[in-house]
């Protein structure tokens, strides 16, 4: 299967079995990003009984099943963990700190607080 350029969005093939299940994730992942918001972006393990829709920044040395997944948004839809790749410029409010963060590739933490 292909993915859209820019989210990361499973694209259906012409014969997809269960387009549903392809069309559900997409929208979750564009309501996810629309606007951006994350509980928390320190957190190194995954939330152990985390909500449909959850949202978090993955911190560099985040283990479990956000291993290998550094700066990226973790997701989590009915159960499963998502990883949405920031691009440059995007904005994300992190509700712990009642702060806005800036992506910007080249930083320690991926992420630059913003006024």
């Amino acid at each position: 299967m292909s993915e859209t350029p820019l989210l990361g969005i499973t694209e259906m093939d012409p014969s997809q079995a269960q387009p549903h299940l392809i069309v559900n994730e997409a929208v979750r992942k564009l309501e996810a990003v629309s606007p951006l918001q994350a509980l928390d972006k320190d957190l190194t393990t995954p939330p152990g009984s985390p909500a449909d829709g959850d949202r978090y920044i993955v911190p560099s040395d985040a283990t479990g099943e956000w291993s290998g997944h550094a700066f990226a948004i973790a997701l989590n839809i009915n159960g499963d963990w998502h990883f949405l790749t920031p691009r440059p410029g995007w904005f994300c409010y992190v509700e712990d700190e009642a702060q806005r963060y800036e992506y910007t590739p080249g930083s320690p933490s991926g992420w630059v607080a913003v006024p």
